[in-house]
């Protein structure tokens, strides 16, 4: 697994984010939703709000949520 920052061209395994209550942890790159993947599904698209676990560095330990929206 790779942990960083999402400032690369490929996205990281985990990404390093702070939660709502100040508690710093990992979110996997896969739980984030890209949005919309065509033309069709972008001029339809509606941002939504969800939670995601967040992780410690080892991206196997819950340590909370993180919310995404």
């Amino acid at each position: 697994q790779t942990c960083a920052l999402p400032i690369l061209e490929e996205a990281p395994d985990l990404i390093l984010v702070c939660n709502e209550f100040g508690e710093e942890g990992y979110i996997r790159s896969t739980d984030c939703d890209a949005g919309a993947s065509t033309l069709e599904e972008a001029a339809n698209w509606e941002p939504r709000e969800y939670s995601v676990n967040m992780y410690l560095q080892d991206g196997l330990t819950i340590i909370g949520q993180f919310k995404i929206g």
